[in-house]
Formats: structure tokens, sequence, C-alpha cells
């Protein structure tokens, strides 16, 4: 008989099994191949003749490497081994056959493997990680209930806390701020549904992912952190028709679902879920519910439906190799046998009797496995899982059965422990299992559905990869640490380079600014001549590296007393308070008899300039009309009513320029500053509370909370104050907001600074040395509360306060609101264990599924006809000895085999002598003992004191240098060279 297995080959979970084999690629360091796709070495190893034992050794290390890569993968399929024969009659004479009751007997091996899925949580800089992102709403705002997710009520509302025991209490954690990641948002999350088939009932499970934290710029850890307080992971169960979830046993007893494992004489332990491999999705995989254990009616007295009560226990498992087994069969496993000896009653309790045999038969161990339970054997160091779902007693040899499996893992969720708590290595995971009562009434509280199941951690800093709760860029925390399944991982803001641009107060304080000229400068006069202007030292110039209209002042004067638009990329502040005998600056008249000025100017006959009527123009701002003319405007600073100067920067507003919602930099005398400027800056120096009021709102808008008294230290004379939004959404009209403090050298321009203390009271400072001043947008800072800024800072747009120096302060402004992310994402390192499945089917039969994969024999098909042999009452039998279907290699329908390439190691490694001629090479050593190596670097000889290691590709896509100055650091760069290896 010849069976075509090719066609068994069409199997329903065959693109599943293909699409997990491993495949090869070719070995590359940069663009030079040293092990081809086909497994074969193209490259030499050279060694100099002259060379050191350690440059062996490091040739050595490289070559093995490169051997143990040399290898390619091949796909193996079914065959049939062996012929049937007939034997005729009592003259045995040779006949044919006629084949009946075909069965292939199939392994199934199913490779493991995590659901994949990225989710990327979005958080504002200084904000809380809770229900609703972007609002910058304190934790502790119980007015906001949009942030929490409160303890009691239903736990079957859309947005019912997981802990909550929908009676108004709690199981487990009682965590109300927290951030939720759906099925919606992470597709291994997607509702599922689960199916008991041998109880034809179907339910479904939702998966969801708490977080608990915030992120906010730590200065010790000079950058923005992520503070995680929190995670859990929950599972949901509802059944087809209810909010109830799984029961203990699918048939009741008097509404009792737990009666099937009760041990009473006529409970039918075949009606509990336990024994039905149901599969549950846990942790990105299929889970088979291999024990459950509600809480008794003793702790668990529960009357009404809603009600969750917490307790008991779960086991989910991974099997690793199943089966029907009939006595005298075994599973395999490594190479141990499972062997089903036979099944023993024990009152009302039917065991099986297991023995485990080695590759040579010799039994190892020897025990009774009840049903439902699973018997843990040590051999040669491992730990193997037996358990045994059900049993048929029988009374005769071939009808004695067991349904078993080897379990690759399972793990126990008990309420209130840790994670699989008879091992140690998920102890910072915690569990909480939830159960209701189907039928509830006040004579019935047995607790028999399995509605939650709950892993939380509330101790992030020994879970996290860390070591702390606070997490710096690309530290994690695994979901769980065993199988680790998920990461969550901090990765830092989404800002690139590309999404900030300098921002600079660039103090010049040894030379007039007289770039203004003739041809530049504002109107004069009734013909409208244009005029020269000087800006005197110190005066400061704005600059941006954005280029357009990024500054506006939108109330200019042009010089005729129209109010213009001035916008350009920079701008001039006229800061000086000392030159005589008109400080700030000056500007020419027209020429004219009646020495006509540019608006709110005078002319001055003595010095023969035209000033600011008031007699002073420091605080005077100049710009372009725009950035594509050549003439300047001005605004002149108010010192009648003072108000401060308004420059816009509609750029750190996305759009908004006010002082309350971002967009604006505030010019102002210290004086006006602190009495009446839009922020309110500084300090006052008479000891009463700073009048704080919001520009069109009731926000408090002020740096400083106290009015101070300074007496020795130097008191600055121009504060610059930038309000930059800092939220989205229904944050959006929240800013946060830097100060600078200029000192313009008290009539000394050499002088002149902006880094200095202005007094000498550390904790009561205005301007602090090395610093900028700085209000929070909140909350995780209070929102409105000061601090100082140190170099390197991060504000909470995502703007970089750079450097500061006497004449000059630096940012990187944001154009963007900046946002801190936490990305869930399956670890792609990390595959689940495979599972093995044994089958017997006949044509046209359909297996069980083996860990979510079904099998169908589709044909089975033979060249042998009917039995006949001669003579007119002549019988014939069939000799099937010596036939038997193959699964090669390992009973396997399909399979990939390594196979290593022949021979890799020979002539791998060669000395430089013998190196003429070879294309591809790997140079071992440095230009003083190999003389390959000093061939590939001439032209660019390396300098042994300054590089200790080079490991480079110094001809492309064929020579590469690996050395080191001394002996160790060869070693180090053949290292660094393996592990810069990679497969295209």
């Amino acid at each position: 008989m010849k069976v075509n297995l090719r066609k068994i080959g069409a199997i329903v979970a065959g693109a599943t099994i293909l699409a997990s084999t491993a495949a090869f690629a070719g070995l590359y360091f940069g663009d030079t191949m040293l092990v081809d796709d086909n497994g074969a070495p193209v490259a030499k190893v050279v060694v100099g003749e002259n060379a050191a034992a350690s440059d062996g050794v490091a040739g050595a290390l490289v070559a093995g490497k490169i051997v143990s890569e040399a290898y390619k993968t091949e796909t193996l399929t079914a065959s049939l081994s062996g012929t049937p024969t007939c034997t005729g009659g009592a003259g045995n004479e040779t006949g044919t056959c006629a084949i009946s009751n075909e069965k292939a007997q199939l392994e199934i091996t199913v490779p493991g493997g995590v659901a994949e899925g990225t989710y990327t949580i979005n958080n504002l800089i200084g904000d809380y990680l809770n229900r609703r992102l972007d609002d910058r709403v304190n934790n502790n705002d119980t007015t906001n209930t949009d942030a929490a997710y409160p303890i009691g009520g239903s736990d079957v509302s859309e947005n019912a806390n997981p802990f909550t025991d929908g009676v108004g209490g709690n199981i487990g954690p009682s965590e109300v701020y927290m951030y939720r990641i759906t099925g919606s948002m992470f597709s291994p999350f997607a509702t599922s549904t689960i199916k008991d088939d041998a109880a034809a009932k179907t339910y479904s499970e939702q998966q969801d992912f708490w977080v608990k934290g915030s992120n906010y710029y730590s200065d010790s850890d000079n950058e923005v952190v992520g503070d995680l307080k929190f995670a859990a992971y929950t599972l949901k169960f509802k059944g087809a028709t209810d909010d109830l979830g799984i029961p203990v046993c699918t048939t009741p007893t008097n509404d009792d679902y737990t009666y099937c494992k009760s041990g009473a004489t006529d409970a039918n332990f075949d009606y509990a879920t336990e024994t039905h491999k149901v599969r549950v999705t846990f942790l990105g995989e299929p889970w088979i519910i291999s024990e459950m254990s509600p809480p008794d009616i003793s702790t668990c007295n529960v009357t009404t439906e809603s009600e969750i009560c917490p307790g008991g226990y779960v086991k989910l498992a991974k099997e690793s190799v199943s089966g029907i087994l009939n006595q005298g069969e075994w599973l395999p496993v490594d190479d141990l046998k499972f062997k089903l000896d036979d099944l023993e009653a024990h009152g009302d309790v039917t065991s099986a009797i297991i023995s485990v045999l080695d590759a040579n038969d010799n039994i190892l161990k020897k025990d009774k496995v009840n049903p439902g339970t699973t018997k843990e054997f040590a051999i040669g160091g491992k730990i193997y899982r037996f358990h045994v779902y059900k049993v048929a007693p029988g009374y005769t040899f071939g009808a004695k059965w067991a349904d078993v499996a080897i379990f690759a893992k399972e793990l126990k969720l008990q309420d209130g422990e840790q994670l699989d708590p008879d091992y140690d290595n998920n102890k910072d995971w915690q569990v909480a299992v939830g159960w209701k009562n189907k039928g509830a009434s006040s004579s019935s509280g047995q607790v028999d559905h399995l509605r939650t199941l709950v892993i939380y951690a509330d101790d992030i800093a020994s879970l996290s990869s860390s070591g702390d709760s606070k997490l710096a860029k690309d530290d994690y925390i695994p979901i769980v640490e065993d199988p680790v399944a998920w990461k969550l991982t901090y990765k830092g803001l989404d800002l690139t380079s590309a999404d900030r641009n300098s921002f600079k107060f660039q103090l010049e304080r040894t030379s007039d600014y007289t770039g203004i000229s003739s041809t530049k400068g504002p109107y004069a006069g009734s013909g409208n001549p244009r005029v020269a202007c000087t800006i005197y030292a110190p005066y400061v110039k704005v600059t941006t590296s954005k280029s357009g209209s990024v500054f506006e002042i939108d109330d200019g004067d042009d010089g005729t007393g129209t109010t213009t638009i001035l916008t350009d990329n920079a701008f001039y502040i006229a800061t000086d308070m000392a030159h005589s005998p008109y400080a700030g600056f000056t500007c020419d008249d027209d020429g004219s008899v009646a020495h006509n000025c540019p608006n709110g100017m005078t002319y001055n006959a003595t010095n023969d300039v035209c000033h600011q009527t008031a007699g002073i123009g420091s605080g005077a701002v100049f710009m372009r009309l725009s950035p594509s003319s050549q003439f300047y405007g001005y605004k002149l600073y108010n010192w009648t009513t003072p108000l401060s100067t308004i420059v816009k920067y509609d750029t750190i507003g996305d759009g908004d320029t006010t002082w309350n919602t971002g967009g604006v930099i505030e010019i102002a005398y210290y004086n006006d500053a602190i009495n009446g400027g839009r922020s309110y800056m500084g300090d006052l120096r008479s000891g009463a509370i700073p009048y704080c009021v919001a520009e069109g709102g009731t926000e408090p808008r002020c740096f400083g909370t106290t009015r101070l008294t300074v007496t020795t230290a130097t008191a600055p004379d121009w504060y610059f104050a930038v309000s930059e939004k800092a939220g989205v959404d229904t944050s959006n009209n929240i800013a946060d907001y830097f100060l600078v403090g200029l000192y313009t050298g008290g009539g000394t321009p050499g002088d002149a600074t902006f880094n200095w203390d202005s007094q000498t009271n550390s904790s009561l400072y205005v301007t602090r040395k090395d610093y900028i001043l700085y209000m929070y947008a909140g909350p995780v800072s209070t929102r409105g509360s000061v601090t100082t800024l140190e170099e390197g800072g991060v504000t909470e747009r995502g703007s970089v306060f750079s450097s500061i120096d006497d004449t000059s302060v630096n940012f990187n402004m944001a154009n963007k609101l900046g946002h801190a992310q936490f990305v869930l994402a399956s670890t792609g390192a990390t595959a689940g264990a495979e599972s093995t499945c044994v089958r017997t089917l006949g044509e046209g039969e359909t297996s069980e599924p083996c860990n979510g994969v079904t099998v169908k024999v589709l044909q089975i098909t033979e060249n042998v006809g009917a039995c006949t042999a001669g003579g007119a009452s002549a019988t014939c039998t069939v000799n099937m000895e010596g036939v038997s279907p193959v699964i090669m290699p390992g009973n396997t329908a399909t399979a990939t085999r390594v196979v290593p390439y022949a021979d890799a190691y020979k002539n791998l490694v060669i000395l430089d002598r013998d190196a003429a001629g070879v294309n591809t090479v790997v140079s071992i050593g440095g230009d003083r003992v190999n003389t390959v190596t000093q061939q590939l670097l001439q032209g660019s000889a390396v300098d042994w004191t300054t590089t200790r290691k080079v490991v480079r590709e110094v001809v492309q896509g064929s020579k590469i240098v690996v050395a080191g100055a001394e002996a160790a650091d060869t070693l180090e760069a053949a290292n660094d060279f393996v592990n810069q290896l990679r497969r295209t």
C-alpha cells in the first residue's frame, strides 16, 4: 500500500506551521559577506605569522563565530516506509489486498508565538497618566471625574473600574487614576470568543492594560523621566447571554455550577470546564484552563448576581505534547516516554498509573495521577508536568484510555498571592481573582463563575529594568516576568532635533549697533525720507534659526505714526540705561530746516539727533517690516503707562499669541515688570504679596509669591519672559513660562550680564547664576509654582534651556507640543512554548484542536487492489508487518532542519603570508604583526596611542581589519566584531 501523504499536506493549519519555520540569510559585516545564503563561508580569517598568541585567540573567536553560522535550512516532507504483503489460504499463495479502515497517526508540532502589537501612550510633559490624557488635571482633583475610574457601581459599564466588586467595594487593588489600553488600541487585546466544544458553549474575553504614573523633567536625572506607580493586566469573561463569566461546571445541580467537582457519588467530573481543554488568551497566547477552584461559600456567600467575590485560584497551562493514550501507549518528550500503564480505581476516583521511561525503556519514575490534576516529575534537572484531563476505566484492554498532556508551562493564579506562588519567577506581579454566582439568591451563595483575572504590580522599582520607578529612556517593565510576553517601555520625548529651533538672547556690550543705515531706517518728515539709527551698547539681539515671519509686533511704527506690523526672525532691544545724554538709541533727523524726526521722537539741536520724546529710548524694539524687506520699523517702550512690550512668537503658541495661552515674548523694565507687566514678574522691595491677576482670566500669573527685600545684591534692569503653550484640547489655554533677567552694568556696558544672582538669599532668588526662572504648567509640579531651571532643563512644552553665560542665553524651542511616550509592545525575542499533539485520524476526519491548530486528513490513496488467492475457497489475509507511515524526521507533517556546511572550518584561518589573491579577508591584529593589515591601512595609518581598537571595513564588500593597540584591545575588538555581525 502507498499512502499519498502530500495530499495530507492540505492542512488547515499548514500556513501557520510553515510561516513559523526559520529562514536562512547570509552573514554580513557592513557590506562584506562572510557566509553566503547556502551556508558556505566566503571569507578567510588572516592572522600574522609573527603575531602574539592573543591574536590567535582573537582569530579563533572570529572563525568560531563564522563556523557556527555556516549552515542552511531545508524542508523535509512525509513519506511511507514499507510495503504490505498478502498471503492467501493454506497454500500460502500470494494475493492482493483490499484496504479498509485506513488511519494515519499524525504528530502535529505548533511553534509558539506571541501575538504582535504596538501601542504608544502620548502624555504631556509634567502631566499624569490617568483616564483622560492631555487635560493637565491633578489626580487629586476630585471635581474632575473624567480623570478617574471610580470604585463602586456595576462592573459591566463601559468605564467600570477593573477592581470593583459590583456592589461598592473592590477586589484587590483600589486604584482609580489609571490610563487604560483596550483591544481597539492594542490588537493582541482584541475581544475574543472562547469555545467549549465539549459543552457546546461560547464565552467572550476582554483584555485591558492599566497604568498609573506621570512624567516630568528631573534635575537629578537631567532628562524627562517616566515615573510609573502601578500597572495591571486584566481579563474579564462573560457568557453568551450574560455577564457572569465561565462556569466551573457546565451543567449545574440545583443551580450549583460547582457540584461536578464536589466528589459526591452522583457528581460527573466530565462536566468540569477544566476537563474540556477550554482555551483563553493570556499574555498574547492561547492557554488551557487546567484547573478552577472558586472560594468556598464560607468566605464568599454571594446572594446577588451583580456581586464579585475575590478568592480561590485558576491554573492556566501550555501543552507541550498531548493526546489520548490507550493502555500501554505513551507520549514522547525529549528522550523520555510517559507511558499509561493502567487505570486504577480508588473509591470514586480512577487514577492513571504512569511510568516514565528513558531512551532504553528503563523505568525512571512511577506514579499515579488523578483526573483534573498535574503531577510534576523532576528528571535530569528539568521539571515535567504530566496532566490528566479525564479517564475511561473500561473493563477490557482496548477500552481503557486517558486524555493526557505534558505541560510546557503551568501558571497558578491564586487570589492575594504572587503570580505562580510556588515559584519566584513572577514575584513582582500580584493576583486578584473574581467570581460571580449564577442564580444567586438569599439561599444560594456559592460562587461558581469565573468573572475576572487580574495581575498587577505596585512595586515598580523592583520590577523595572532600571531598578527604579523613574524610567529613563528605553527603561521598561516586563509584563509579566516569566514568560515575558510584552514590555511597557518608556521612550522619552517624541521631539527630534527637527522639531526644535534655536532661540537666543545675545548681549552686545562693547560696540553700538549701526546697521540701521539711512537706506534702511524708519521714515522721518513730511517727505518721508529714511534716516539712520544707532542702538547703544549694551543692547540685546534676539534670533531664531527658524526662517520667515517668526516674531511679530502688530502695533509697530514705520516712523510715520501709522500702526504697522513688523515681522522677522530677529529683532533688537535697546537696553542701554546710561548712555549720555540719551540712553537706548537715537536716530538722525530728515536733514530739513525743520529737522523732522520719526514719530514719537524729538530733535535735540545740541547733539543733532532725534530721541524718544520722554527723554529715554531704552526698551525700544527694532524689527524689519518683513523677512524680505530691508527696512526697519520700531516699537517704543511705553514709559508713560508702563505695560511692557509684547512680541508675538506664534511658533511656540501653536498659533496663539497671548500671555495666558502661549506664543509671546515680554520685554519689561524691572519696576514695570513687578508692578504692571503682563507677567507681573519678579519681586517687589517692600513686604506684601504681589498683585497677580491674569490677562483676561482668573489664573494667577506671577513669578514668586513673596515680595522681597533686596539689600546688598544687584537688581536687574530688564526682564525678558517667554510664554509657550503647554496644553491641548481641554488644556489648550494652559502655558508654561520662563524668565531671563539682564543687568546693564550700572553705567559700564562692559559689566552688563545675564548671569548673576539678583540677591543673596538663595531661597528667595529672582534670578540665579547658571539658571533661569521657570513657572510650571502642572499638574505634577503645582501649576503656577515657580522654580529655577538648570542648563539642559526641559520645559513642559518640550523646549530646552541650553545654556547661559554673561552675554548669551540659548534655547532650543519646540515648534510643536511635546509628549512623553510609553510604548506597549510584544517582545520579539520571546516566543511561546511549542506544543505537540498526537492524533490518529481516518480519511475525512478532523482532529481536535492542538493549541488552536486543527488538522484534517483530506485523502489517503493507495495502489493495492482486492485480496485474492488461488482456489475456490481460499482465504486471504493481509500482513502489515514492516509497514508504517513515517513523518520524517520526528513524525512531523513537515519539518525544517538545519544542515551544517560540510568542512566549514577547513582553510578558514590562514597566515598573512598565504593571503595573496584571497578576495574576502578578516585581518586580525595590527600593522606591526600582520602584513595584510599593514597593506590595508596604507594611506590611513592608525595612531595606536590614541586609537585603542579598529573594527573597520577598509574595502567595501571585501576587506575588514580587526585589531587593537595591545593584546587585550585586539581581543576586545574581536568581540566587538562578532557582536556586529548580522543576517540580511
